[in-house]
């Protein structure tokens, strides 16, 4: 529900309110990739480069260790 919300809150462009849904939607499962790509993305519009980078990162992160080798 969190990210969702986090998602129409991007469209709106209420970032800061994205971020505080995306990061209760990361308490709850930080294995969630798509939340830390939604507030990488939310971080870049708000020009926090350093966190949307710490975002992204974890993003890559997690996929790598979810892949099929």
């Amino acid at each position: 529900a969190y990210e969702q919300r986090a998602i129409s809150r991007i469209a709106l462009r209420d970032y800061r309110l994205a971020i505080a849904d995306l990061d209760q939607a990361l308490q709850i499962n930080p294995d969630r990739a798509q939340a830390w790509r939604a507030r990488g993305e939310a971080n870049i519009a708000l020009g926090e480069n350093k966190q949307a980078i710490a975002d992204f990162t974890r993003v890559v992160e997690l996929r790598y260790e979810h892949a099929s080798v």
